[in-house]
């Protein structure tokens, strides 16, 4: 495995744009104060209303494909869905009504002695990735009601 040390925060780009983020912000919540002109204000914080919210998207983007170990941004690589578990769950306890399903065909606790009909089924996809870098591997879970 190949060790590759954390980028440090000043070459870290999600800590600029949360940066930005927040000063955006904080002038955005302040300039109606700021200005004495009421339509400058307004005008000013338009703008500036708009510079935070693509701040906050491109912060999102950016942390969403990094690696958690080392911190390098668009080094993510997708491996496939490393396992599949289905589990329902009717109405009253949850620990006494569960039943869960893997994908290797494994399973526990599937007594439905629930007093209700209504039933919840819920997949959970584990994703893997690996990093291209330092080659760390980690799983993202992934939710989906039915």
């Amino acid at each position: 495995m190949n060790y590759k040390a954390p980028l440090p925060r000043h070459k870290d780009p999600l800590f600029y744009t949360g940066l930005i983020s927040a000063v955006t912000f904080m002038l955005m919540v302040l300039s109606p104060i700021m200005v004495n002109n009421l339509d400058g204000g307004v005008e000013a914080a338009a703008i500036l209303s708009a510079l935070f919210m693509i701040s906050l998207a491109l912060t999102v983007y950016l942390r969403r494909h990094r690696c958690p170990a080392c911190k390098r941004v668009f080094t993510k690589k997708y491996l496939g869905i490393e396992s599949r578990e289905f589990v329902t769950a009717s109405c009253g306890d949850p620990e006494e009504n569960a039943g869960y399903a893997h994908s290797e065909g494994y399973q526990k606790n599937t007594d439905g002695s629930g007093g209700c009909t209504a039933s919840e089924r819920v997949e959970i996809r584990k994703h893997a990735f690996q990093c291209k870098e330092c080659q760390h591997r980690w799983n993202v879970e992934e939710e989906k009601e039915f």
